[in-house]
């Protein structure tokens, strides 16, 4: 397994649970307070939800460019 493969694996994991938590912590509001006190403001679940966002992007672009070097390459 290459160095890219499992760099994408941990930013698909590690974006989906900053996704998860933003995207609990929006809508569930006081009831996120239970998991953790940070997840109850607005603007913290916001945030994670626009860093799990940029990793997702980040991979995507990852995979794009394995893609890319794979046809160069001839593989």
């Amino acid at each position: 397994m290459g160095n890219r493969v499992r760099w994408v694996m941990v930013l698909s994991v590690t974006s989906g649970v900053l996704l998860g938590l933003g995207l609990y912590g929006y809508f569930a509001g006081d009831a996120a307070a239970q998991l953790h006190p940070l997840l109850a403001h607005e603007t913290f679940a916001v945030s994670l939800i626009g860093v799990g966002v940029f990793l997702s992007v980040l991979e995507l672009g990852l995979m794009i460019g394995a893609s890319r070097q794979r046809t160069d390459t001839g593989e």
